[in-house]
């Protein structure tokens, strides 16, 4: 074998060689990623959880249209909610009272107001139920102007006296006296006129007065069976006398 012939055989050998090999290298590769692709697991769908229905949430208006209705649920018990009614311009506290059939002192004792006068426009008024009554026995004595009953009588923290303006004129009790026959005496300040109908309270008890609601503070003993009350006018004659009786 000449020089030639060796060198064309080697030739030959070596890209036999190179052709093998690279055919290796490719089975070899392919399997590889046979592997892998059958190692790599898929992955787990995951169920998501179905979104809760929307609670329903009671609305502002809506709670603002059971207020202005002025009534809770008395089929289901409920306490009857307070009425109210948004001062305009123009009212008077005496017209409001009597468009919803309440007295104005009533009224402005629901409302704390001390001068009957000084109302503004946008003011919120509280209107108490007109057939709201004073728990307790009750008594009660009427003159030609006015009338006086005694409600509670024999519970300091409650007792109240009614003064009422049966007249069909204004009147003022200004300087007007209550007095009793355990020697004791309350004197009316300065004060608004009482329209026709309308009443002012008198506590026994303590408490800061309004236009309408006076507190005697008289020492804490009861109103008893026996004990007379008189309500004098201004030169101290005798308007209306009250006994507490036992019938």
């Amino acid at each position: 074998m000449n020089r030639s012939q060796f060198v064309f055989v080697l030739l030959v050998n070596v890209l036999v060689t190179v052709v093998l090999v690279s055919v290796g290298f490719l089975l070899y590769e392919h399997r590889s990623i046979g592997r892998q692709i059958a190692v790599v697991p898929e992955e787990p769908q995951v169920a998501m959880p179905a979104e809760p229905a929307p609670t329903a949430v009671p609305t502002v208006e809506a709670a603002a249209a059971v207020q202005a209705s002025g009534f809770g649920s008395r089929e289901g018990g409920g306490a009857r909610a307070p009425r109210t009614y948004t001062v305009q311009a123009g009212d008077s506290l005496g017209a409001i009272a009597e468009t919803f059939g309440v007295s104005q002192g009533v009224l402005a004792s629901a409302n704390g107001i001390v001068d009957p006068d000084l109302i503004t426009p946008g003011q919120i008024l509280v209107i108490p139920s007109p057939d709201t009554v004073d728990e307790g026995r009750g008594w009660t004595a009427t003159a030609d102007s006015f009338a006086i009953e005694i409600l509670n009588a024999g519970t300091y923290a409650s007792e109240v006296i009614v003064i009422v303006n049966v007249s069909d004129q204004p009147a003022s009790l200004a300087n007007w006296t209550v007095s009793s026959s355990l020697d004791e005496e309350y004197r009316f300040d300065a004060m608004a006129p009482l329209s026709p109908g309308d009443s002012l309270r008198l506590m026994s008890r303590a408490g800061t007065d309004t236009a309408y609601d006076k507190f005697w503070g008289r020492t804490p003993r009861e109103w008893t069976i026996g004990t007379t009350i008189t309500l004098a006018d201004a030169t101290g004659t005798q308007v209306v006398l009250l006994e507490i009786s036992p019938s």
